[in-house]
């Protein structure tokens, strides 16, 4: 059975209450316009890399901004990039029953399938209102 998924409350994502106060029914399709992304790399080759990214959300009468985390990134597979970078039907997939070691949740845009980031974990760092 795969849990895949674009509503946050489904998802046992670290940080999802910050997310959830605002917009309870968050719904990562709303989530498309990236405003920042940044793969970090620690220089500790026994330490997979982290990507920070930073995203518009648009919850209707509000905007917002979403700043996420994926901690140990596997594999990272990013669509073109001009002139803006969206990540349209963005999904994401709790893996942690397959058992494969550090890997945790693949999130996926759907769209084209352009964005793919498969990694141990998933944290919200930010939710504010724009």
């Amino acid at each position: 059975e795969l849990m895949r998924t674009h509503f946050l409350s489904a998802l046992p994502i670290a940080g999802r209450e910050k997310a959830l106060e605002l917009e309870p029914n968050f719904d990562f399709y709303r989530a498309s316009k990236v405003l920042r992304l940044q793969v970090e790399f620690n220089g500790d080759p026994a330490v997979l890399p982290s990507l920070h990214l930073d995203v518009a959300y648009d919850g209707g009468a509000r905007r917002y901004e979403l700043a996420m985390r994926f901690d140990g990134v596997r594999e990272l597979v990013l669509p073109e990039m001009a002139p803006w970078l969206f990540l349209p039907e963005l999904e994401v997939e709790d893996l942690r029953d397959r058992m494969m070691e550090g890997v945790s949740f693949e999130a996926i845009s759907h769209f084209e399938r352009g964005f793919r980031c498969t990694s141990g974990n998933i944290v919200i760092l930010e939710f504010k209102s724009v």
